[in-house]
């Protein structure tokens, strides 16, 4: 008995250290996922890219659930959880819009430097209940729905127009000074509610799906920018 007693504490002593690995493991799959997306968009798989960058939306949306759940955050999982952003939604994304939409480069590089500002300056301010400009996970989230879904009502020379100019505007919004609330799931059941209708319309229709997710972006992009019209306050670029 003494020696099972023994062997129980160990155990338990171990257990704060898986805990934390926990969170961190998911971060690490997502840093996977992002070199992946990375790899297909050279390759011209655009779907396959922006379905794991869209993967990567949704982890990164759940691993800070996860690890606020087990008490288990860190400094190490906010670098890697950094990592992981800047892999999937500054780089791997930049390359599915000039492969597949061919945009300028330059525009592509303006975008991979204003996710990297954006990513930066959200390291300062992430325990606050509200962050400035539009999130990096939905500027990247936004673009991959619609790599996606690849609008053909267009012809390829304006449909390449038309994305350098999305392109740009999110650069220039994820640089901006308007404020966005932090968006966090702090319930069990909320989470399994959300889970459940992801799963059911994915299960109904991928595309569906798709074109849900892609509002959900948009609606969350509009929502931050009302408050100029009512405020009619002024944004600026980012100064320190």
């Amino acid at each position: 008995m003494p020696r099972l007693r023994r062997q129980i504490q160990r155990v338990r002593g171990h257990m704060p250290h898986v805990k934390r690995q926990i969170p961190n493991s998911m971060t690490l799959f997502n840093i996977m996922v992002g070199v992946a997306a990375i790899f297909y968009s050279v390759n011209n798989e655009y779907e396959i890219a922006g379905g794991l960058i869209l993967v990567s939306v949704f982890v990164d949306s759940f691993d800070g659930y996860v690890a606020r759940m087990l008490d288990a955050t860190s400094k190490f999982g906010s670098y890697m959880d950094t990592v992981s952003d800047f892999l999937a939604f500054a780089i791997a994304t930049s390359l599915l819009m000039v492969n597949e939409f061919n945009i300028h480069p330059i525009i592509s590089v303006f975008f991979v430097a204003a996710a990297m500002i954006r990513l930066l300056y959200f390291m300062r301010t992430k325990n606050s209940t509200h962050f400035f400009g539009v999130p990096t996970t939905v500027a990247g989230g936004l673009l991959a729905t619609i790599a996606i879904l690849r609008p053909n009502i267009l012809s390829e020379h304006a449909l390449s127009v038309w994305m350098s100019v999305l392109v740009f505007v999110l650069s220039v919004l994820m640089l901006s000074r308007k404020r966005y609330y932090r968006v966090e799931i702090k319930k069990r059941r909320t989470l399994t509610f959300i889970l459940a209708v992801m799963a059911s319309l994915f299960a109904i229709n991928s595309r569906l799906f798709i074109i849900a997710t892609m509002c959900f972006f948009l609606g969350y992009i509009s929502f931050g920018w009302m408050s100029y019209f009512r405020k009619k306050d002024v944004d600026s670029i980012i100064p320190e």
